[in-house]
């Protein structure tokens, strides 16, 4: 794996959306990361990685290492999932998928820190990646911490039930993404349009947050920063292929890692983090995910759906707390 910026078309180097950021190569994909160093160069913190959620990127971390406190002074390093911030869009769906994440995360880490075990930090969608993760590498991960995880219950329907709409899904997913391949040009119009104006972000972004939380322009900024890099639409249209073709094989339901997760002859410690007044994903999901992972559950008040935006100092307390105490 290199960690260095390519030539082509995403970005220069001396144009690198943030000032900790650069380019890692994982099987042949251009992976923007940010890398934040520990400020002491003698702390022993193992480094953290994290996982953005959907329509996000790794900016969604930077209010989290902006206000890191000592003594909690870990290495923190969050990249952009294919699909979204500077990543590159190749043109394989399966680097689209949680498998595939799981795959960047695990290559960065050992890049960053061969020889020692490391924290992952992911936020709603990049828990799918994160639990694959821990499914894939569980000696290598000291902990796990999960903000207001997209990871849903299954349904109570019968099982036969079950399989007959996973079939219909099928189906019906793999007739969906054949036509997106024939209206590619007019659903990336489409994007366009309905993502490029700024009241768009700031209405889902809001939409994110508890109501008393301020809405920085920096961080509606942020957010619509990617916008400008190259194929964004592509990335977008991609990635929701993917998406529905892998969500119609394999749901991926909070049962079904808490039972493969059970499996594991080791489990790191698990802490589940989650905004008292998240309208995306209920509270009562973490609280039931709590409950099957034997894992932590830290709910924040006057928080939403991205707790470690809204209050990066709380959570950052939160997240030592937890790896450094016994309880939170």
């Amino acid at each position: 794996m290199t960690v260095e910026a390519p030539d082509h078309a995403l970005q220069s180097k001396q144009n690198l959306p943030n000032e900790n950021g650069a380019y890692a190569e994982v099987d042949g994909v251009q992976v923007y990361y940010n890398y934040v160093p520990p400020s002491i160069s003698t702390s022993s913190q193992p480094l953290h990685i994290c996982l953005h959620g959907f329509g996000a990127s790794s900016f969604s971390f930077c209010p989290f290492t902006e206000k890191l406190l000592a003594p909690y002074d870990p290495p923190v390093l969050a990249y952009d999932a294919p699909g979204f911030g500077f990543t590159a869009r190749p043109g394989k769906l399966r680097f689209y998928t949680p498998g595939f994440s799981a795959r960047v995360a695990s290559s960065l880490a050992f890049a960053f820190s061969p020889k020692r075990k490391y924290v992952v930090i992911a936020h709603s969608m990049g828990a799918l990646a994160a639990c694959r993760l821990l499914l894939k590498e569980p000696n290598r991960i000291e902990a796990l911490i999960l903000i207001a995880p997209a990871i849903l219950p299954g349904s109570q329907l019968p099982k036969w039930l079950q399989r007959g709409i996973r079939f219909l899904a099928v189906v019906f997913v793999n007739i969906a993404v054949a036509l997106s391949f024939v209206f590619a040009p007019i659903l990336a119009m489409i994007l366009r349009m309905a993502f490029r104006p700024e009241q768009t972000w700031r209405s889902a972004l809001r939409l994110a947050r508890d109501a008393s939380q301020p809405l920085p322009d920096e961080i509606v900024d942020g957010y619509r920063q990617p916008l400008n890099a190259p194929g964004w639409e592509k990335g977008i249209i991609n990635f929701t292929r993917a998406t529905l073709k892998e969500r119609a094989k394999a749901l991926d339901t909070a049962e079904d890692f808490v039972a493969m997760i059970s499996r594991l002859t080791y489990a790191p410690r698990m802490l589940i983090v989650h905004g008292e007044s998240d309208v995306i994903v209920p509270l009562a999901n973490s609280k039931t995910l709590a409950k099957g992972l034997g894992a932590q559950l830290k709910v924040m008040k006057h928080c939403g759906h991205v707790p470690h935006e809204e209050d990066p100092v709380q959570f950052s307390n939160i997240v030592y707390q937890f790896l450094h105490h016994s309880d939170v």
